[in-house]
């Protein structure tokens, strides 16, 4: 197995870094061309992460664990919604687009 140097784990941390950011960014109210924005950002940061996850499943036999738990962390956060929230907004976002 060859050894990680820093800037492959900085990169892989950072790709997850923002991926998680994009998930977090989704749960928040924007108007509609920030929401559009955001949506593009998740979408461009899950494909990443599958991406990675499928390549490191094949390099390496342990490491795409950590990028799946990262796509899953993503997908749970951006559709969860608490019983406390007055509004769902990805709920939200469907019912004002006329999509639900």
């Amino acid at each position: 197995m060859d050894s990680l140097h820093v800037s492959q784990v900085f990169a892989w941390a950072v790709v997850h870094g923002l991926g998680c950011l994009a998930a977090w960014a989704m749960r928040l109210r924007l108007s509609q061309h920030l929401e559009s924005v955001v949506l593009s950002f998740f979408a461009v940061c899950l494909l990443a992460i599958a991406w990675l996850t499928i390549c490191s499943f094949f390099v390496d036999a342990f490491r795409w664990v950590f990028s799946g738990a990262t796509l899953g962390v993503m997908l749970i956060a951006a559709v969860y919604h608490h019983a406390d929230d007055s509004v769902d907004p990805v709920l939200a976002r469907f019912a004002s687009n006329d999509i639900a």
